[in-house]
């Protein structure tokens, strides 16, 4: 399996608490917040790392070179921000594999991911989107289902019980 993890925004709601590095390398506990994403990813079977960078990239590459914890990392850098679809078409460029897993850097979402994978082989999806229950948010925009599709995304607006976009996709 390669993954794909975006990692190339500014993060500019973050920007008074962690000034001039990218949101992903923000510190916790004394390491970047990515180091805790990758290191839960390669606990999978992941063969290849593809960091889609932007704001900053030379610190996110200089952090973690060529491999992490054995696993082997390329870089993909946009020049000018693509957004999220464009940083994907991008990376996937970059990509050996039929089913490409695409991660947020900013995020920690440690589902199984062998389900989430046989979930979208099995039900033949061109797309799958893990999701997450919450309630009572107000912060994310929500997801509405149908059984085991999704038919829509709504704006952020509060929510007393509903399913989020998880940042993580096949």
């Amino acid at each position: 399996m390669e993954a794909v993890i975006l990692a190339g925004g500014m993060g500019t709601r973050l920007s008074q608490v962690v000034k001039d590095i990218p949101k992903p390398m923000a510190p916790v506990n004394g390491r970047p917040f990515m180091s805790f994403v990758l290191e839960w990813l390669i606990s999978y079977p992941v063969e290849k790392i593809i960091l889609s960078l932007g704001f900053k990239s030379e610190i996110i590459r200089s952090y973690f070179g060529e491999s992490f914890l054995g696993i082997p990392i390329e870089y993909v850098v946009e020049d000018k921000p693509l957004g999220t679809g464009g940083a994907v078409k991008y990376a996937a460029r970059f990509t050996e594999s039929d089913n490409l897993l695409v991660m947020n850097g900013d995020t920690y979402f440690p589902i199984n991911l062998k389900e989430f994978y046989d979930f979208h082989i099995e039900n033949e999806n061109h797309f799958s989107v893990a999701l997450k229950r919450l309630t009572d948010f107000d912060r994310y925009g929500s997801v509405e289902y149908s059984g085991d599709k999704i038919v829509s995304f709504r704006e952020k607006e509060f929510c007393s019980d509903g399913l989020i976009n998880g940042g993580i996709y096949f």
